[in-house]
């Protein structure tokens, strides 16, 4: 035989490592659950790193006791579960990082089902475009609703795809599982359910059988009214459909809508910083001014528009549709929030993640959609590496941790008066009133400001008045304790923040802060003394507050 013919050692290991690639339960299973849990352990690095929101806030204190719209049975009972009955910020932090884990492993399993021929590939880029992605991180680190039902939505997608090409009575029962699921969610989850209802309606019979298409779209009718049956039992109160305030609500012209939603929100949601990003030192445009990760993140949902004409098949040209179909929702309801953008960006790169990787395409498709993949890949690279990873934790879960030890030493019944998003440092028995958003009580036990609040609460309709109170309570007390730090441990400073006191802080950018520092003073009760002394007369007890 001649040698020449002979396997080498590197063409024997190349063929090796093809074959291990090639494996099914590899390319299939075992490596997109790797990458899912590498996607998990560079989000959770991220986690305690970006400041906690009043947005946020306002969600995790209302888990305990409410399940209004804008939140949800399943976000709540995740949440609920997460913290065992308690939440903290880092613990609502971990639930919804594992809705994010939920979303990932799903999408890459749906991609890897859209084109066959390239599971290993898919396995990969996918979790990267989302784990390093502005819209990415911005979705599942935050304590907000919306990940719950993107992430429900992303396993009926999966259990759909996995019905295509094969019966199966596993995913067809957790296909009925999320989709009883999906309505007793965030109300914006409407709208994954009506474009899921369309698709059983149009496309979803010939791979499932109008009976069992039928059955999925009545779960999701089921699921619908058992969620305002069970959520008017536990709040004890009617629960509404759709949210107060949109219906009565002048409609914008379609160019004012496209202009706040392409231009506006990106630059309301603006990641500024004393250090520069990426697109700062490649970019100057003085019309422009700063280029930010949004901004970017944002664009590509405006260049996913066109998508469906790209498509070969009618089913395909809806499922490309869905970005151009929810902004046509979000102008004819008249309900749109900067937050929804990078929800809609991740599902238009995940298009585009299949179109660069199926081989049967153009070439010139291929490479247009690889390098809008690339660029959410260096923006999200650029956006860790100047806003997250640029600097320590953020300093509010310390803070937090801090009042909330202070504040349970307090008696069960005391009434304190907090910042927002402080308030998950209150406890359960305690009366607590929000600062600035809440008149202040006849009786203090504790009040505790945040510099960064007397500016960011000025659209508070009676702001002067109760900036007044506030002021007159502290001009008789001083503060039994006081924390000056920076947001981010280690990080560089804007020079405005030398102006800072104890009642103005510079701002930052609105969610992620960066550059910025705060004050946060405790100050005890006007008569705190004489209260405890009135309460062993009426023989109160005086016991510490159950968290």
């Amino acid at each position: 035989m001649d040698s020449n013919n002979l396997p080498s050692k590197d063409t024997h290991e190349l063929t090796s490592n093809d074959g291990l690639l090639r494996q099914p339960s590899f390319t299939q299973w075992i490596l997109p659950l790797v990458m899912t849990i590498l996607a998990a352990v560079l989000l959770a690095l991220a986690t305690p790193r970006i400041d906690f929101h009043a947005d946020e806030a306002i969600y995790l204190s209302g888990v305990p006791v409410s399940t209004s719209n804008d939140t949800g049975l399943v976000y709540h009972g995740a949440y609920l579960a997460t913290g065992l009955g308690d939440p903290t910020p880092l613990s609502a932090r971990w639930a919804s990082l594992g809705f994010g884990c939920l979303l990932i492993f799903s999408l890459t399993k749906i991609l890897q089902k859209a084109v066959p021929s390239r599971p290993g590939l898919v396995a990969v880029i996918v979790p990267l475009s989302i784990a390093i992605s502005y819209q990415g991180v911005f979705t599942i680190l935050r304590v907000r609703p919306e990940i719950s039902w993107v992430a429900v939505t992303s396993l009926a997608c999966w259990c759909l795809a996995e019905l295509r090409v094969q019966k199966s009575y596993l995913f067809g029962g957790l296909l009925l599982v999320a989709l009883f699921a999906l309505p007793m969610n965030h109300l914006l989850s409407v709208f994954p359910a009506f474009f899921l209802v369309v698709y059983l309606a149009l496309f979803g019979r010939q791979h499932l059988g109008t009976l069992f298409a039928g059955c999925a779209v009545g779960m999701m009718g089921v699921g619908f009214i058992a969620n305002r049956l069970i959520r008017g039992w536990i709040t004890d109160s009617p629960v509404s459909i759709f949210p107060g305030g949109v219906g009565g609500q002048a409609k914008p012209s379609v160019n004012e809508f496209l202009k706040n939603v392409f231009w506006n929100s990106p630059h309301f949601l603006n990641d500024s910083s004393a250090n520069t990003n990426l697109w700062d030192s490649l970019v100057t445009i003085p019309s422009v001014g700063s280029l930010s990760h949004c901004m970017i993140a944002t664009l590509i949902w405006a260049i996913a528009l066109p998508l469906p004409f790209l498509m070969r098949t009618w089913e395909s040209r809806f499922v490309a549709s869905i970005p151009l179909l929810t902004l046509v929702l979000f102008y004819a309801s008249g309900y749109f929030n900067p937050t929804y953008s990078p929800i809609i960006t991740i599902y238009a790169i995940a298009i585009f993640c299949m179109l660069a990787i199926d081989p049967t395409r153009h070439k010139a498709f291929r490479f247009v959609a690889a390098a809008i993949v690339l660029v959410t890949l260096v923006n999200g690279s650029s956006f860790l590496a100047t806003r997250v990873f640029n600097h320590g934790p953020a300093s509010f879960f310390e803070v937090e941790s801090q009042l909330r030890n202070e504040i349970a030493q307090l008696p069960s019944d005391a009434t304190i008066v907090i910042p927002e998003r402080f308030q998950s440092a209150v406890g359960k028995s305690q009366n607590k009133s929000v600062l600035f958003k809440e008149p202040m009580p006849p009786h203090v036990d504790m009040l505790v400001i945040d510099s960064y609040d007397f500016d960011m609460y000025r659209f508070v309709p009676e702001y002067e008045q109760r900036r007044r109170a506030i002021d007159d309570f502290i001009a008789q007390q001083s503060p039994t304790s006081e924390f000056d730090f920076p947001v981010y441990r280690n990080e560089r400073l804007r020079n405005e923040t030398n102006n800072n006191n104890r009642f103005q802080a510079a701002q930052g950018s609105w969610f992620f802060r960066n550059s910025v520092k705060y004050i946060v003073s405790v100050f005890p009760g006007q008569d705190a003394t004489a209260h405890t002394a009135s309460r062993e007369l009426d023989g109160t007890t005086s016991t510490p507050a159950k968290r």
